[in-house]
């Protein structure tokens, strides 16, 4: 069965990647002026943009400092695993919300 997709999703979306495009590149940037390795960077940023947009409701203050303390555990506990593991899932998590967001228009 063919979908058709409204046009104004697609600029939602690239409105949204644009946007994750945007906040990728200044928070690695932050992560590597707080003295953290390039790969790490990119592992933290990616886990807390997923983290970000992959929550179902607005994220309030008390949700992004358990975000901030969630990514200094990881950095001191050096947890990269556990960190992939959790990226991964919230990946999954954000391509099946697009597709039923999709379907529904």
């Amino acid at each position: 069965m063919d979908h058709h997709i409204n046009p104004a999703v697609n600029q939602i979306l690239d409105i949204v990647y644009s946007s994750v495009e945007r906040s990728y590149i200044l928070l690695v940037s932050g992560f590597r002026d707080m003295a953290v390795d390039e790969f790490r960077a990119g592992l933290l940023t990616g886990l807390l943009l997923t983290k970000i947009y992959c929550n179902e409701e607005i994220i309030d203050g008390a949700e992004c400092a358990d975000i901030v303390l969630y990514i200094s555990s990881i950095l001191d506990n050096n947890d990269i695993e556990k960190a992939i593991e959790d990226l991964y899932i919230g990946i999954e998590h954000r391509e099946s919300n697009i597709e039923e967001i999709a379907i529904a228009i």
